[in-house]
């Protein structure tokens, strides 16, 4: 499945990877020097081969939860 992926989503995997406990976008984009609207197009594309999962991060913050990503 990870076998053709592009190089900034072979990027974004590789972070996950190294980050079992989750990003969210904000600290994906910052590490891949990226906007935060090309990370979620590369999170999306990455969801739909069923290499990341993501659950909300329950934080009891005001606002809509972040969205924490993992390597599937």
């Amino acid at each position: 499945k990870a076998g053709t992926l592009t190089r900034h989503q072979r990027a974004i995997l590789d972070l996950l990877i190294d980050h079992p406990g989750g990003l969210d976008v904000a600290a994906l984009a910052r590490l891949t020097s990226s906007h935060a609207n090309t990370v979620r197009g590369h999170l999306n594309a990455l969801s739909a081969r069923g290499l990341v999962s993501f659950h909300k991060r329950e934080d009891g913050q005001k606002g809509r939860p972040a969205l924490v990503y993992r390597a599937a």
